[in-house]
């Protein structure tokens, strides 16, 4: 891919990235989660570092974690069937793309 084609798509990826993220009535960041709606997770404080939510999906279970380590949003994905586990961690830029992909997935459904 040449380099102007390459940085079209991060242009295009950063404006998808930038509408995703939208600004509550209180004026606090609100990241877009696909099953709940909006959620405000710039609210964690540092005594309540922690959300979690799990769902099935036939004979997996996923587990969806949101953490604040020193000072910084981490989310956690992980994928359990039969005793045998798998995770991801990224960061909120990268979730941005998960949470799209997700959303599509769910009204193709």
């Amino acid at each position: 891919m040449n380099a102007r084609r390459q940085k079209g798509r991060w242009r295009r990826e950063r404006k998808r990235a930038a509408e995703r993220e939208c600004v509550s009535k209180e004026g606090e960041r609100v990241d877009l989660c696909a099953s709940d709606g909006e959620k405000n997770f710039s609210g964690l404080e540092a005594r309540i570092s922690r959300w979690k939510r799990s769902f099935e999906v036939e004979s997996k279970t996923f587990e969806i974690e949101v953490e604040r380590k020193k000072g910084k949003m981490q989310f956690i994905i992980e994928e359990r069937k039969r005793g045998v586990s798998s995770w991801i961690k990224m960061g909120p830029d990268s979730l941005g793309f998960v949470v799209e992909g997700l959303a599509l997935c769910i009204k193709d459904t």
